[in-house]
């Protein structure tokens, strides 16, 4: 961002700045707001992106170990069958040539991922995708949004989870620590959802993670009665960059191969589609809606899951022996597998099938054209040829006896040529052809791979073999849409609708009929006899095809397929890869353009109006380069500092013919959260004359009346003192940024933007925050980023602020104690008033005593030595009240206090338990008790040590100075006594401040406990660092 030079003030002191040069004003409409005015802009700040989405669906059947197939398949995409699912691998047999290992064979992995044929075991110890897999579809890094879609992580047939009146999360928290472990370091997640065994999840990669916004997650229930978990879906609702919504849901719907089953596959994606809502969307620019957002109200959708759609009208059998000639081809010859294969196959028993098997090996038939294997030999010799048949590019050929490629479209062996005729009977593809569901502009990529369901857990390649031997189908989906397919399809249903009803009133009026004689009587072509008429079927059929085929140049369908390798589940996982255009904005752009919004709101003028001008002195010493010149009105107060007041004065002169009437508005809210009202809590406005209305209603806004020619003055400071606040800017969670609107009747409104430099300050902070700062000097955070891990090791087992703090105070109370001894001529506080430093301080003025702490405070940040770099001259006495008066400011102020709540609670139940007991009392168990309780939080225990010994070194300098000076002590005790009598008026004074009550005692209470941690103190009185 650029800085502009300051404008030249006219010659005349106390003149108003010139009016600057004209920029090319942009003129913006009256009518509109801010946030209006940028965002119809919103071309100048954005730019184009694109997007990487990877989708992953899959039906884990609740079994147990499936989490370990996560990252093989999801995110690093591994687990493909090259011959079944067309798919181009990077070398799935590998070669000893190029080094690299061969990948592991469907043989020994089955072998090795669990019972041949039976279910993978509970206990199962690793992945069972095949080893030495490179993977083909892309993953990693290159990915910026992965979303997961699981079905059946419970067991829904169980009538005890389906009735359960919660939902169990444990089962998510292991997708989700599989995902942590799997995905590359920084991915986060955004978004999740469960409902009973259905879970969507969503990661972005640490690129795209700033643009997320609005998040919002929805769930139907379509199952038993209509609306119970265990059939339905959830979804995610995202916004990505300025405005682009997505939206993921992913479902289960019932199964079933009956036609009410079918019947019911629709019901429950109408009920999904209608009542799936997600939170309304206020970005401030577009008025508020009432009601929830749906599904056809985002950009791009993604529908996936088990949609459980079966393969209508062949027989199941049919499609079982089918699918498994080319599935033989993964299984060598002669190996156990075989004769299950081939008994599969022929429907024949195990030994007709051992004997079919042989005598296949010996006269290879008819069939080895259909079911490509790859004959091996344990003959080394060359001379020994067999033909072997394998799977490429999804069709059959033989290496040795095929001479000429045959393209998989024409071959009748090809898989391609097998899914082409499975396809036709899906049901999900005939009701969206008839319009009956998903019909609505949604798409899905070409079928490429073998029907998902149903698989033999353990196996790659058999279909179920159990009594049941259900049919094969393409149960699991991913289908997606954009707005433009969506609109397109809606525009065509209008069109066809309007066609209909034309054509109905044509033919009521004859119209057609005329002009069909007509046509018969005069115009009549035999070559063309009909050809209007197929035409017109061709593009009725192009036009209902067209959403479903068309394609879009900003969502990319890459790749599409199934990951076939996969054993621990009856259902195969698919996903798609998807490229997704979208518009994100420049924070520095936009914030360029709303500073020249607000300008030209400033700077338009209204005649007849009211007609203000605003003068500002502004800081000097910000370290931040600005753009905007004083005409500008933005007011840079530089460098902020906890209770340290920043002020900054405007002049607004009335330049107009008539009276103006001004006063601060509420300032406009971007975002629901936002603080509205005149200023926020840390900055304060003042005006030099009272308002017009200060006898009004108080919560009214003030207003005041500049006659022409006259002119006011407004105070404007910063003063942070919440530390709340304090805690989110140490943090970067807020900044000292606003906006405040200076409105004058009948004339335009004037925004003044506002910003300040915070300075990292100490105060607001947690002691274990404290302990993982990188450095002992706060000041020095300015540009660091806040990570609270608290599985990160500290640095330190105590904050340096502490150890500091606590040894300067010492410092500072022995050089007033030896200044005491040697100068002074009456008696010193130290002796008179037990508790000083801390109480009976000497009497100074406010402004005094605030000017110690602040220069205090700036010592403290900065990390200078408070009891050497104070100022020149100044009293020994003085230094160690101030630094006394920090260290109490500092430990009201710290997050959870030294003894944090749940601490202070357990000592306080430990005390009474102890006095009912009626026990004599062990100091030293007593003291062990207190400790081991404090030990859960080791920094906040290590700093109440460090109190607990500066405590007791001071009153031993307190008994020490007395017994050196000839001035009577209190009532005429002796030394000892007073080192007693202070350590006790310490204890009952750090009792309420060293330990942090829980929230929502009441008053009796809080005295009582304060009563009990006195005794804490009083345990540690004269302690030493053998005490403990």
């Amino acid at each position: 961002m650029s800085s502009k030079p300051d404008l030249p003030l006219d010659p005349t002191p106390g003149a108003f700045p010139t009016s600057p040069e004209p920029e090319s004003p942009v003129h913006v409409d009256p009518q509109l707001t801010l946030a209006q005015a940028v965002y119809k802009r919103r071309a100048e700040y954005t730019v184009k992106r694109k997007i990487r989405i990877k989708v992953g669906t899959w039906n884990v059947a609740s079994l147990n170990g499936t989490e370990k197939d996560i990252k093989g398949w999801f995110v690093d995409g591994k687990g493909i069958s090259e011959r079944l699912s067309g798919v181009t691998l990077h070398d799935e047999g590998g070669t000893e040539d190029d080094g690299a290992k061969p990948i592991e064979s469907v043989e020994h992995q089955e072998e090795r991922g669990g019972n041949k044929y039976r279910s993978i075991p509970k206990s199962k110890a690793s992945s069972t995708l095949p080893k030495n897999d490179p993977g083909t579809v892309i993953g990693g890094d290159e990915i910026g949004l992965y979303v997961l879609g699981l079905q059946e992580i419970v067991d829904i047939s169980s009538p005890t989870e389906t009735f359960k009146s919660y939902t169990d999360t444990g089962q998510t928290r292991k997708w989700k620590q599989a995902m942590a472990e799997a995905l590359p370091p920084g991915y986060h997640r955004v978004a999740e959802q469960q409902l009973l065994g259905l879970f969507i999840v969503v990661y972005a990669s640490p690129e795209f993670l700033p643009e997320i916004s609005n998040i919002s997650v929805s769930s139907v229930g379509t199952g038993l009665f209509g609306y119970m978990a265990n059939k339905g879906s959830v979804s995610v609702r995202i916004i990505l960059g300025e405005t682009t919504r997505l939206v993921f849901i992913n479902c289960h719907l019932s199964a079933g191969t009956e036609k009410s089953s079918l019947e019911r596959r629709n019901w429950d994606a109408a009920q999904i589609l209608g009542k799936t809502k997600f939170e309304p969307v206020d970005d401030g620019v577009h008025p508020k809606k009432n009601k929830p957002e749906m599904i056809g109200d985002e950009d791009f959708a993604f529908w996936l899951g088990d949609l459980n759609y079966r393969l209508e009208g062949i027989p199941d059998e049919d499609v079982r022996r089918l699918l498994m000639l080319h599935t033989r081809g993964e299984y060598a010859q002669g190996r156990a597998s075989e004769p299950k294969i081939a008994q599969e196959i022929s429907g024949k028993g195990p030994k007709a099938a051992v004997s079919e098997v042989r005598n296949r090996h010996e006269f290879p038939g008819e069939d080895e054209a259909i079911s490509p294997s790859s004959s091996r030999s344990n003959d080394d010799s060359a001379s020994r040829v067999s033909t072997e048949y394998s799977i490429h590019n999804n069709h059959i050929d033989t290496d040795s006896a095929s001479t000429d490629h045959i393209d998989p479209s024409v071959d009748p062996t090809s898989l391609k040529a097998t899914l082409d005729s499975l396809l036709s009977h899906d049901q999900l593809h005939q009701q969206i052809r008839s319009h009956r569901c998903f019909h609505q502009g949604w798409r899905e990529g070409d079928i490429h791979f073998l029907p998902t369901y149903k698989y033999d857990v353990g196996s790659v390649g058999l279909f179920d073999t159990s009594e049941k031997k259900r049919g094969p189908s393409f149960c699991d989906r991913i289908l997606f849409r954009s707005r433009q397919d969506r609109l397109e399809y809606e525009k065509m249903s209008a069109e066809q609708s309007a066609a209909k009803v034309k054509e109905t009133q044509m033919e009521i009026q004859g119209v057609m009929e005329a002009a069909r004689d007509e046509s018969v009587l005069f115009d009549y072509d035999p070559e063309n006899d009909g050809a209007e008429a197929e035409e017109a079927e061709n593009d009725s059929q192009a036009l209902e095809d067209k959403p479903l085929t068309r394609e879009l140049n900003y969502l990319h369908l890459e790749e599409y397929t199934s990951h076939q390798r996969v054993l621990s589940s009856d259902h195969k996982p698919i996903t798609a890869l998807y490229d997704v255009d979208y518009f994100s904005y420049d924070p520095e752009s936009r914030a360029r353009i709303r500073h020249q919004i607000a300008r030209e709101f400033d700077q338009a003028e209204n005649e007849g109006r009211p007609v203000i001008t605003i003068v500002q002195s502004r800081s000097l010493d910000s370290p931040y380069p600005t753009d905007l010149s004083p005409g500008d009105h933005s007011i840079d107060f530089g460098n902020v500092r906890y209770r340290l007041p920043a002020s900054c004065s405007l002049t607004v002169a009335n330049i107009g013919p008539v009276a103006a009437v001004l006063g601060f508005i509420d300032r406009p809210s971007e975002t629901p959260a936002h603080y509205s009202g005149v200023a926020p809590e840390w900055l304060a406005i003042s005006f030099d004359r009272e308002s017009d209305n200060q006898n009004a209603n108080p919560h009214a806004l003030h207003e005041y009346t500049v006659q022409p020619g006259d002119a006011i003055s407004i105070e404007l400071t910063i003063f942070v003192s919440n530390i709340g606040h304090v805690r989110q800017l140490n943090r970067r969670q807020q900044s000292l940024d606003e906006n405040l609107v200076l409105r004058v009747q009948n004339g335009r409104d004037h925004f003044i933007p506002i910003h300040g430099n915070w300075q990292q300050s100490a105060f607001g902070r947690s002691i274990p925050e404290l302990t993982r700062l990188p450095t002992s000097c706060v000041r020095q955070l300015q540009h660091y980023v806040w990570n609270d891990d608290p599985a990160k090791p500290a640095p330190r087992s105590a904050p340096a602020e502490f150890v500091r703090l606590t040894n300067d105070l010492a410092t500072a109370v022995a050089a007033a104690i030896e200044q005491g001894c040697d100068k002074l001529k009456s008696s010193p506080k130290w002796i008179s008033q037990p508790g000083w430093p801390f109480l009976g301080q000497t009497e100074r003025p406010a402004s005094t005593n605030e000017a110690l702490q602040v220069h205090a405070r700036e010592l403290f940040d900065t990390g200078a030595d408070l009891a050497a770099d104070w100022a020149h001259g100044e009293d020994a006495f003085v230094r160690a009240e101030a630094i006394a008066t920090l260290l109490i400011e500092f430990v009201d102020q710290l997050y959870d206090g030294v003894v944090p709540p749940h601490v202070t609670a357990e000592l306080d139940t430990g005390i009474i338990q102890r006095y009912r007991s009626r026990k004599p009392e062990d100091v030293e168990e007593a003291q062990g008790y207190v400790l081991e309780v404090m030990s859960q939080c080791p920094a906040n225990s290590t700093c109440f040590t460090f109190i607990v010994f500066m405590l007791a070194d001071i009153a031993r300098q307190v008994a020490a100075g007395a017994r050196e000076t000839t001035f009577r002590t209190p009532a005429g005790i002796g030394g000892e006594a007073l080192r007693q009598l202070t350590e006790g008026v310490y204890a009952q004074y750090f009792a309420e401040h060293l330990f942090r009550l829980p929230a929502g005692m009441s008053e009796k209470d809080k005295k009582a406990s304060i009563a009990r941690m006195r005794i804490v103190m009083e345990l540690f009185q004269g302690a030493s660092d053998n005490d403990v």
